[in-house]
């Protein structure tokens, strides 16, 4: 995680409070960066998580941080399409994220993770649980990652979708050029 307050960590740490109250044989882990690194480990302090919180720093393996965890939790404010939330079920991880920005492109609900429509703790939270409580919802969203996102997000895919893209844009150029070209009276036109 980008440790800024676009990514909202400070909610992501209110989370992480209320399931630690919840269930005591939870530990949490936050890898990352950023301008608020301090404050977040003060936080962390203020929340209680204390030695139930990880605070990895930047890591190159993220893999290794993927293959300790259960579910993944981000809590950003906005999102483009977070890359992070493809990382995760690839590496066979569920994920909890507010449907905010592009994150509802990123996951299929309720099948690879679970996309919570207002951004509270208490909301956020509970979506977790119910993760959590579902070892075999788990399982099969764990089976289910990595397959969504080799369909959705391989390379072969978004390469035929570029040139998708731009040989539609190329036919609707087209079409108001010959459109324009039909309605304009060829008179009106002056060669120098």
């Amino acid at each position: 995680m980008r440790f800024a307050d676009e990514k909202d960590p400070d909610l992501w740490l209110e989370t992480a409070s209320a399931i630690a109250a919840a269930r005591p044989d939870v530990c949490f882990v936050l890898a990352g960066y950023g301008v608020l690194a301090n404050r977040i480990a003060c936080k962390a302090e203020e929340f209680g998580l204390g030695e139930r919180l990880i605070l990895l720093g930047p890591t190159r393996d993220v893999g290794a941080v993927y293959a300790a965890m259960d579910v993944f939790l981000m809590t950003s404010r906005f999102e483009g399409t977070p890359n992070v939330l493809i990382e995760a079920q690839a590496a066979g991880v569920p994920v909890v994220t507010p449907a905010v920005g592009g994150t509802s492109e990123t996951l299929v609900d309720g099948l690879t993770g679970l996309l919570v429509p207002t951004r509270t703790a208490e909301q956020i939270g509970d979506a977790v649980m119910r993760v959590l409580n579902d070892p075999i919802w788990r399982q099969r969203a764990a089976r289910h990652g990595p397959q969504f996102v080799s369909r959705r997000f391989a390379w072969q895919r978004k390469i035929k979708q570029t040139i998708g893209f731009y040989e539609r844009a190329a036919r609707r150029r087209m079409q108001c050029v010959n459109g324009l070209s039909e309605r304009l009276e060829p008179s009106r036109f002056w060669s120098v």
